[in-house]
């Protein structure tokens, strides 16, 4: 009976896992969701705070930040196109000059199983760049991704479904 349980608390956990993992891809490759950045910077006493939306159409994905600055980023197979929508600048990057890619995969593909260290029934872990990043399940509606920047600022971002 015990080895019952326990292959059920197993088998209990990989379901909740797998759920949350599901669950946030879902929300990240919907065609429209909402999102808030808060950098939280301790030593100088800085809270910064960016909003803003994702839209995905056909292989396009659309980032814009509404606040603080007015941003448009533009993502396709092959480039990057960033619009300063206040300073009215445009700059392209292509794809493959770009040295890691890891940030892009997971906004067109979803979070990959594979990657995923440290998980639990809500929340995961992976590495890009030996630097950590938490991905937490909060609701069927929403996660959250935190991370410390290369300047050590933690930074969360809530995505939502609009």
């Amino acid at each position: 009976m015990r080895l019952f349980n326990h292959l059920f608390i197993v088998f209990f956990a990989c379901n909740c896992f797998s759920y949350s993992v599901d669950s946030i891809n879902d929300l990240l490759l919907s065609n429209k969701m909402t999102f808030e950045q808060k950098s939280v910077n301790e030593v100088a006493n800085i809270t910064q705070i960016s909003e803003g939306e994702i839209f995905r159409k056909n292989d396009v994905i659309r980032i814009n930040i509404n606040t603080p600055f007015k941003e448009q980023y533009s993502i396709n197979e092959s480039y990057i196109e960033i619009n300063d929508l206040e300073f009215n600048q445009t700059k392209l990057i292509e794809i493959h000059s770009l040295q890691n890619q890891t940030l892009l995969s997971i906004l067109k593909l979803g979070f990959k199983t594979e990657d995923i260290k440290n998980q639990n029934s809500n929340s995961f872990s992976f590495n890009i760049d030996g630097k950590i990043v938490v991905v937490r399940y909060i609701s069927n509606k929403s996660f959250s991704v935190d991370y410390l920047d290369n300047l050590n600022i933690l930074n969360t971002i809530v995505f939502r479904e609009a």
